[in-house]
């Protein structure tokens, strides 16, 4: 999966008018995500994610994770993309999709040790329906 194909499948699964929207959901989405892990997953992660997707993991990385809880999560999301709740929460989840869409499952694994169950909960919720019959896959 490259940068753009990343990009046009938030737009799709998560109702997202544009791709520059798509863009600043998807970075709100892994900035906050690398707070909540380690340096080391988060760099991890940053390397199996799609060139210019990846660099939104990096750039957020302090020097531990930071212990906070879904609902934090959510409002530093909103805080960093302007988004009310309600198109937030689909949206973010259209991210989580895309990502496992995109890093193997065993990867996967690794970055939910990090992780609390509710945070899981994002990306096990299950596939959300696309608002397109098919993502083009070039």
């Amino acid at each position: 999966m490259d940068y753009d194909h990343f990009i046009r499948t938030v737009m799709s699964l998560g109702d997202v008018p544009s791709s520059a929207e798509a863009a600043d959901i998807t970075s709100a989405t892994l900035e906050t995500l690398a707070e909540r892990l380690s340096p080391k997953e988060a760099k991890n992660m940053a390397t199996l994610l799609p060139k210019g997707i990846g660099k939104f993991l990096e750039s957020a990385t302090g020097a531990e994770a930071e212990e906070f809880e879904i609902d934090e999560f959510f409002e530093r999301i909103r805080q960093r993309s302007g988004l009310k709740i309600d198109p937030l929460v689909h949206r973010v989840r259209a991210v989580t999709e895309t990502i496992k869409e995109a890093v193997d499952p065993s990867e996967l694994l690794e970055m939910y040790a990090e992780l609390p169950y509710e945070f899981r909960q994002l990306f096990d919720a299950g596939p959300l329906q696309s608002s397109t019959s098919e993502i083009s896959h070039t």
